[in-house]
């Protein structure tokens, strides 16, 4: 939700349109999507409790590094978010 938020001020700043936002928005579905299953495979593996040490771990260092993205282009912003779903699907 903190993106939806962030948004409002990223989208003038950086100047994107209305579908370049909606890229950004959608890319963390990108990972997010991939990671459920991985995710699970992984946990039968190894662990449930050691998937979620690092997906928590990935989840917040991506959440943390989506602002300073920002001014290297929306291409950073968009892998960022999607590396930032993958980390939060195996939580999932």
């Amino acid at each position: 939700a903190n993106i939806s938020v962030a948004i409002l001020e990223m989208k003038p700043q950086y100047g994107w349109t209305a579908l370049q936002e909606g890229i950004v928005m959608g890319g963390y579905l990108y990972g997010y999507v991939l990671s459920g299953v991985i995710g699970g495979a992984f946990a039968d593996r190894i662990g449930g409790g050691a998937i979620l040490q690092v997906g928590v771990a990935g989840w917040s260092l991506f959440t943390i590094l989506t602002p300073f993205c920002a001014p290297h282009g929306i291409f950073s912003v968009v892998l960022c978010r999607a590396l930032m779903g993958l980390f939060e699907g195996l939580c999932f």
